[in-house]
């Protein structure tokens, strides 16, 4: 049974021998600068929606609406999918068998990223290396890359501004966010909650800032004004 208690608190009640490193999980792979975490978040640097964006919807449309249009094209026309690779490799996008999608930042073109990324983009300052994963779950049962300095998770049920900080109401603990909307409960207790506070918590400790909340542009904005 989940505690909701930190490493720190077990190896208090328990003994040492609890939470030994060697039953921690391994990092993510590979390296990477920024971890995008949410298949909205991914899809706002890949090309193909706004490539597209005359034959999707109608002008003036919003990016997320074109990235859904270019979404349901491709399961009506699956044929489509190995040309969108085929273009977004010679982007510097690469989409590995395990599902992780691979982004060169010096190499995306700025013509085909979400409109919050246009403006602020600087390919000679941007990222080397992007990792996208459309499914937070699955990070969560890992560890945060070996590097990674910026962390952003798109959690459509959280808050509309990013919060500066997780708190965990059983232990009071607080964990700093580079957000600057007000802190959010986690309830430890919950086996997601537990994941996403030791995944956040690894991330912190190593040096990374931490992005989290429900408005897609608003964590791109906020990325943004911190990476440039």
């Amino acid at each position: 049974m989940r505690l909701g208690l930190d490493d720190e608190d077990l190896r208090d009640a328990l003994g040492p021998e609890v939470c030994s490193e060697s039953d921690r999980p391994e990092p993510l792979k590979p390296s990477a600068a920024v971890l995008l975490l949410g298949a909205s978040l991914v899809a706002a640097f890949r090309p193909f929606a706004r490539d597209l964006a005359a034959q999707l919807a109608p002008p003036g449309s919003d990016d997320q609406t074109l990235e859904a249009a270019a979404e349901q094209l491709m399961l009506d026309d699956p044929e489509l999918i190995a040309e969108r690779l085929r273009v977004e490799s010679a982007a510097g996008i690469e989409v590995d068998p395990s599902g992780f999608v691979r982004l060169i930042g010096p190499q995306l073109p700025r013509a085909g990223l979400a409109r919050c990324l246009r403006a602020r983009w600087v390919s000679r300052r941007a990222p080397q290396l992007l990792l996208g994963l459309a499914h937070s779950d699955r990070a969560f049962a890992a560890r945060p890359p070996i590097g990674v300095r910026s962390i952003l998770i798109h959690d459509p049920a959280g808050p509309p501004r990013c919060p500066s900080a997780l708190v965990c109401p059983l232990t009071e603990r607080r964990l700093a966010l580079a957000g600057d909307g007000a802190a959010r409960l986690i309830d430890r207790n919950h086996d997601s909650g537990y994941r996403l506070w030791a995944f956040i918590e690894d991330a912190v400790d190593d040096g990374a800032d931490v992005l989290l909340g429900a408005d897609r542009d608003a964590l791109l904005d906020a990325f943004c004004a911190a990476w440039f």
